[in-house]
């Protein structure tokens, strides 16, 4: 399990144990590997997914009796839930995926308790590394010839994520990862992410939080000095800083 998903799972088991009658969502719950682990624990966790990935999953998910009920399909970016009927929605890297971010944070919202939370992990624009291939800045580029030559040239220096990179020459490998960011992907700027939360939300920057929970993970001398750097305030916004940079953003967020 990713450290992400750790992060998450710590914090829905967290919310469990102060609340237990708590409703969850996981947005963008992908194969429901929170889902499984958390409802193993009695925990009400649900999820949702747009299922992109086609029927294997959904098939997957039948034979664990978990698709229909306990996780649902998002058609057209809406909920299949009511209103008002969760009180936290936690989601990891999925809003560099929707298309129309505006209408996911305003379901979102639908189906939040006044009361409730939303915890999220996403990258924006400013990202100095495209998770989804590997390659620095390449999100930064326009669609065009230099893009495909600057990735190509990074492909062959030994850049680039691939789970399988002996199957496919560096061409095939770039035309298949620009491929994807192009009908996949859609980053945004910090600006723009900030007036979509401002319209719906009350919310902050909680990097620090996550960068704490990797540095404890460590378990090591290392993990121990991060955490006590982290407690200093000009340390803390360095590190808030480079981690939106690194990684992405932790917003926590609770409904207008």
């Amino acid at each position: 399990m990713s450290v992400n998903y750790q992060y998450l799972l710590s914090i829905v088991e967290q919310s469990a144990k102060k609340n237990p009658s708590i409703t969850i969502l996981d947005y963008g719950c992908g194969r429901g590997q929170i889902i499984k682990l958390a409802r193993s624990k009695n925990i009400n966790i649900f999820g949702a997914e747009v299922f992109h990935n086609g029927p294997s999953v959904i098939q997957q998910l039948s034979e664990d009796k978990l698709f229909g009920d306990i996780i649902r399909e998002i058609k057209d970016d809406q909920l299949p839930f009511l209103d008002k009927f969760f009180d936290l929605v936690i989601s990891n890297q999925v809003f560099e995926h929707v298309p129309d971010l505006d209408k996911v944070f305003h379901e979102i919202h639908r189906v939040l308790k006044p009361t409730g939370t939303m915890i999220a992990l996403f990258p924006s624009k400013e990202i100095f590394r495209e998770g989804h291939t590997g390659i620095p800045f390449l999100h930064w580029f326009s669609k065009n010839k230099t893009r495909y030559t600057y990735t190509l040239a990074m492909r062959n220096l030994g850049f680039g994520r691939s789970k399988k990179p002996k199957e496919l020459t560096s061409v095939q490998w770039v035309e298949k990862k620009l491929f994807y960011m192009d009908t996949k992907t859609f980053y945004r700027s910090s600006d723009v992410i900030k007036n979509l939360l401002d319209k719906y939300y009350f919310w902050n920057h909680r990097e620090e939080d996550i960068i704490n929970f990797r540095a404890a993970q460590l378990k090591n001398i290392f993990g121990d000095v991060l955490i006590r750097m982290m407690k200093i305030p000009g340390f803390r916004q360095l590190g808030n800083y480079a981690f939106t940079r690194l990684a992405g953003y932790l917003i926590i967020a609770n409904p207008k």
